[in-house]
């Protein structure tokens, strides 16, 4: 979970989430920088679905890291 007092260091930040904090994370005002996202599968749910190669695509999530920069005012 996101802690407000890491803008309050002044330095820049990477925060990691799931595709589906992506609202909260976009309403908290931060200017971005570097975003990366890869493919996610919550592991201990195996299901036939995921193992399926046909079907696998639609069971992944994303999972993505930002860098949040320091504002200069």
């Amino acid at each position: 979970m996101y802690n407000d007092s890491l803008k309050q260091t002044g330095k820049n930040f990477w925060l990691i989430y799931e595709k589906s904090q992506q609202i909260e994370i976009d309403s908290l005002g931060l200017q971005l920088g570097k975003t990366f996202s890869v493919p996610d599968y919550e592991i201990t749910r195996l299901k036939k679905s995921f193992v399926d190669p046909a079907s696998r695509k639609e069971t992944l999530d994303s999972m993505i890291m930002i860098e949040a920069i320091e504002r200069k005012n």
